[in-house]
């Protein structure tokens, strides 16, 4: 992949988040909206993240940046970016604070990296976390759409679980341990307070995991079926993961989830 001139990367993706999120916009709402941009994004991240990884000759800790990796990073930037943008004119839909928290830190981790030429194998790993990102929001379409009880919700649900244990839970844990070893400090040669502030993010993310996890766990455990977090990120809110009583028909899933077709304006409707 060749090198691209840095900020160009994100600068584009930044508009092109922006811009399918408007289009989006324009047929669905915007809680949707919002998911449908989250659930592209994410797939991306973690397949450059994965294409990055399996060159692991071209990838390291130690400068320079490899251009995919670069790219990577860049258009995580602009996403958190657009995503910190929207969360403050919208507002986040719960845990506001620790959204931020959050969303900032991962902004300037990935800034820090890209400004220093350094970190890019710890933000290549932390990037595979994100395919817990699209089983979230299409577990919260399901329960929109009345599903909440069918055998693909609950295959989703264990999938959402299992990915989120291995991605954001186990992995992060291994990479503070990776990060300890004294042949993976010496990649960041002297810059020992860019390497604290690297270590002392994927702490903070790991402890924000584990945190969200839980609740899952517990959503799931009150529920008594496949479960998770609520919204978004961060696992509480109106969009409670509660199981329907009884079978859905099709017509009583529309008047019950708040999700159903406009025939008239012809997009998805979704009741908050």
């Amino acid at each position: 992949m060749a090198a691209m001139r840095p900020g160009l990367m994100g600068a584009a993706h930044f508009l092109l988040v922006a811009g399918v999120y408007a289009l989006s916009c324009a047929f669905v709402p915007h809680a949707l909206a919002n998911r449908l941009v989250s659930s592209a994004n994410a797939t991306l991240i973690f397949l450059l993240a994965v294409a990055a990884l399996a060159g692991a000759s071209d990838v390291s800790d130690a400068p320079p940046i490899a251009p995919l990796p670069a790219a990577a990073m860049e258009c995580m930037c602009a996403f958190l970016a657009f995503d910190v943008l929207l969360g403050m004119a919208r507002g986040f839909e719960s845990s506001p604070a620790l959204m931020l928290v959050h969303h900032t830190l991962g902004l300037a981790s990935e800034l820090t990296s890209l400004w220093f030429g350094l970190g890019s194998s710890c933000a290549m790993v932390v990037h595979l976390a994100e395919c817990s990102t699209p089983l979230l929001h299409l577990s919260w379409l399901m329960l929109k759409r009345g599903c909440g009880r069918t055998r693909a919700f609950f295959a989703t649900g264990a999938t959402l679980v299992l990915a989120f244990l291995l991605g954001r839970v186990l992995l992060p844990a291994a990479l503070l341990a990776r990060m300890a070893r004294p042949r993976v400090r010496a990649h960041w040669g002297d810059h020992d307070g860019v390497y604290r502030f690297h270590v002392a993010v994927v702490l903070t993310f790991w402890l924000i995991n584990c945190y969200w996890f839980a609740k899952l766990l517990r959503a799931t455990r009150s529920a008594g079926a496949p479960a998770g977090p609520t919204s978004k990120e961060s696992g509480s809110g109106r969009d409670a993961w509660t199981p329907t009583d009884r079978p859905e028909t099709a017509k009583h899933a529309a008047a019950t989830s708040g999700v159903g077709w406009d025939r008239r304006r012809r997009h998805l409707t979704v009741q908050s």
